[in-house]
């Protein structure tokens, strides 16, 4: 019905009140009751899937909250044990005793949950020589945008776990699946705000799922609204690498458990690639802006002294 198509909303999101999205249908059976049919997979049921979206929703935030608190319980305990080691007063300057021992080579609680806080980086310098572990970066400096397909329930929570890694870690990382409300305002205002916005470094998930969606032909794909966003957003950053010369100053490509290197769009297969966990301090040092390795001090030239003939 192109009436619907029109005026029903595309997914649970976007739903006010009892409403279905486009494709749903609630019917009546004198003998069974109500149940739903999903149109689009073909698929009944019995279960209120509005009941179902909502639980889904309250279930990865629960986790997300739990990894966020790990996070914070571990950071607790570095800067406390940190504290006493240096006999300053605990939680004085919290701050910049986690940033102390990110650029010392002290070795963190290895009790520490994965991915709680920052992890030790060397950068093989003498033992006595002091070198900064960085550059400040500003508020703007810190903003990333994930960009992703959903290709299973426990690839999704892999990304948020990532996420929240990353903003404990104290990246302003923005991905849709936090953002529903400003998403359900404006799809288009949402996502051109984080491509238009060049101080956004914006990371792309690499999955089986992604590859094929953003290598289909149009009308290959369902097209359900997150298809949509993904091809979308990938075309505008395809068009972006190149009018840049295709020079990548921005895009980092992150391949997730259950991708290889295969799987990434051709375009940005001549670009730095990441593997995830695998490459996880060397994600962190791309989005600081600072090398693994740094160079040792240019000494002064030898003295040669030529033999006469």
């Amino acid at each position: 019905d192109p009436v619907s198509v029109i005026t029903k909303p595309l997914t649970f999101a976007d739903c006010v009140g009892d409403e279905l999205p486009l494709g749903w249908e609630e019917v009546y059976d004198q003998q069974v009751g109500v149940y739903y049919i999903d149109h689009i997979n073909k698929l009944t049921q019995i279960e209120n899937p509005r009941t179902q979206w909502r639980q889904e929703q309250e279930r990865m935030l629960k986790e997300y909250l739990v990894v966020a608190q790990e996070a914070l319980e571990a950071k607790k305990e570095i800067a406390f044990r940190i504290a006493v080691q240096r006999e300053i007063r605990p939680g004085a300057d919290e701050g910049g005793a986690l940033q102390a021992e990110a650029g010392t080579g002290s070795d963190p609680d290895s009790s520490r949950p994965p991915g709680a806080g920052f992890s030790h980086i060397d950068y093989m310098a003498p033992a006595k020589q002091k070198q900064p572990h960085s550059t400040p970066l500003s508020l703007e400096q810190r903003r990333v945008f994930v960009t992703y397909e959903a290709d299973n329930d426990k690839h999704v929570n892999e990304i948020i776990n990532f996420v929240a890694l990353l903003r404990h870690n104290g990246f302003d990382t923005h991905i849709d699946i936090f953002e529903q409300q400003f998403r359900s305002i404006s799809k288009i205002d949402f996502m051109e705000r984080y491509l238009s916005e060049k101080e956004y470094l914006i990371i792309i998930i690499i999955s089986p799922k992604y590859y094929e969606t953003v290598t289909s032909s149009v009308g290959g794909l369902e097209s359900d609204e997150r298809t949509f966003n993904t091809v979308y957003i990938h075309k505008q950053l395809q068009n972006e690498f190149i009018q840049n010369g295709s020079k990548n100053f921005r895009f980092i490509p992150i391949v997730f458990p259950g991708a290889k290197k295969c799987h990434v769009p051709n375009w940005l297969q001549n670009t730095h690639v990441y593997e995830w966990p695998l490459h996880r301090d060397d994600i962190l040092r791309r989005l600081m802006r600072i090398e693994k390795y740094n160079p040792p001090q240019i000494g002064s030239l030898p003295t040669i002294v030529s033999i006469p003939i």
